[in-house]
């Protein structure tokens, strides 16, 4: 039986992104040591850090992201390595030959 977990910490953002599509891989592989596990349902990721989840929605010129935690350690923690792979990936494509 599915434990029922109440999250105590909750935000919604919009972040601009220019490859929104990619953003949840490049999380998933740069990353992957920090994640419990990752869902993919259609376009969207579920990526679970144990007392926590992110939740990733590519849409136009950006990405929807949702954090819920039941500690605020954790919930921190999760909106602190999503900034950083946000970051890291703008920062490697434009490294990239033809990059922007």
């Amino acid at each position: 039986m599915m434990k029922n977990i109440t999250y105590t910490y909750s935000t919604e953002a919009f972040v601009p992104h220019s490859n929104p599509e990619e953003a949840g891989k490049f999380l998933c592989i740069e990353f992957s040591a920090c994640l419990v596990s990752v869902e993919i349902i259609g376009r969207n990721s579920v990526i679970s850090f144990g007392d926590g989840c992110a939740f990733l929605r590519p849409v136009a010129d950006g990405i929807h992201v949702r954090v819920e935690a039941t500690c605020l350690i954790t919930f921190i923690g999760i909106q602190s390595l999503l900034t950083v792979s946000f970051a890291l990936q703008s920062t490697v494509k434009a490294r990239e030959p033809g990059g922007d």
